[in-house]
């Protein structure tokens, strides 16, 4: 049931669920205050479903130290430690902790984020130029000058510039636009030498379809940690703060870099398939 069908899917289900059904809920960085309709939507499914086991796949928790979060973690505690069988799984370690610290109540378990699971590897293509996948949201951390330089320098170097952001601006999609429009940012990547991007799901994209990757670090943990499942990609590469330096001694070394096979991490989702079954 697609989040847009939240409300009228909830109450189909409820007039058709029975015992020993699963209820999951989407992953995702949507555990906070920054998209509370979804955390709503997600707070309603575990208050209509109180005997069904519920899992949430993989988040980022992700609430505010501001007046409006303190408020909205209170409201999901109350909610989330009332349910007798529920289960959240934290997509990097400092969400592990918190959800351990705040939902006391719950099952935490600690996997990749979900899209980790997928092998886009094939079929391959012939790679040229950079695509730069920015953000322009409240979640970027880069400013605007630093922002311009890394333009200009990738524009020098490869001098051809892509732009693609995996936030494709509309809604209301149907589930085969979906599909397109993901695989189309796909095989954009793969027909690249190098993506540079501060979205968590631009450096997997990378990761799951073999393409070199420069990321940016974002203003809260998720990129930061999530770097941390698929490090040992020497085609992935983090700069944890902006340097120009390092940017220019990057992309100097970037035609020598060797491309290692993608590494599956399948093995990192036993808990969450151990739920499922």
């Amino acid at each position: 049931i697609p989040i847009s069908k939240s409300i009228e899917g909830l109450w189909f289900v409820k007039k058709h669920i029975k015992k020993g059904d699963i209820v999951t809920t989407v992953g995702g960085g949507n555990l906070g205050d920054l998209y509370d309709q979804i955390e709503f939507i997600r707070q309603l499914v575990v208050s209509f479903f109180p005997k069904n086991k519920i899992i949430s796949f993989p988040q980022t928790f992700d609430f505010s130290e501001t007046d409006q979060g303190k408020k909205a973690l209170q409201v999901a505690q109350k909610v989330y430690n009332n349910h007798a069988n529920f289960y959240m799984i934290a997509r990097e370690q400092t969400s592990f902790s918190l959800m351990k610290q705040h939902f006391s109540k719950a099952t935490i378990l600690l996997t990749p984020d979900i899209v980790l699971s997928l092998n886009k590897v094939e079929p391959k293509s012939e790679r040229k130029g950079v695509v730069i996948c920015m953000r322009k949201d409240s979640e970027k951390s880069l400013s605007q000058q630093q922002n311009d330089f890394i333009i200009e320098t990738a524009n020098n170097h490869f001098g051809e510039v892509t732009y693609y952001d995996t936030h494709i601006g509309r809604s209301n999609l149907s589930i085969t636009e979906r599909k397109e429009e993901l695989h189309k940012i796909w095989n954009t990547f793969k027909k690249t030498e190098l993506v540079i991007t501060d979205r968590l799901h631009g450096m997997i994209f990378c990761y799951i379809t073999n393409t070199p990757c420069l990321v940016f670090q974002n203003n809260n943990h998720k990129v930061r940690e999530t770097y941390d499942w698929i490090k040992r990609a020497d085609y992935i590469t983090l700069m944890t703060s902006f340097s120009e330096d390092k940017l220019v001694t990057y992309f100097d070394k970037q035609s020598s870099i060797n491309i290692s096979d993608y590494i599956s991490l399948h093995q990192e989702y036993q808990p969450l398939k151990e739920l499922l079954n």
